[in-house]
């Protein structure tokens, strides 16, 4: 395997006795620098409704609705069934 294309289909066949793993193609427009995103807009994410720390590094989900615009909804592991809101505000 040479190239990073070369992974999809090595990937689809390691499964030997049920259906293929499902590979989902990404590309780099796909994802977003949201630390810089937060900076450009002078918007600080902090806490959680519990009052807990969230990390933008430790999110693996990320949801955005334009019915609550301060807000952002994230989740911490795939396994979460759940997303979580995190308030936004402008940094001092």
């Amino acid at each position: 395997m040479y190239t990073p294309d070369a992974f999809i289909g090595a990937i689809k066949a390691a499964r030997n006795k049920s259906e293929p793993f499902h590979v989902n193609e990404m590309c780099f427009d796909d994802f977003f620098d949201w630390k810089s995103i937060c900076t450009q807009m002078n918007f600080a994410i902090m806490k959680d409704e519990d009052n807990n720390t969230v990390k933008l590094a430790g999110l693996k989900m990320i949801k955005v609705q334009s019915s609550d615009p301060d807000a952002i909804f994230f989740k911490e592991s795939y396994a979460d069934e759940l997303f979580k809101k995190a308030i936004g505000g402008e940094k001092k």
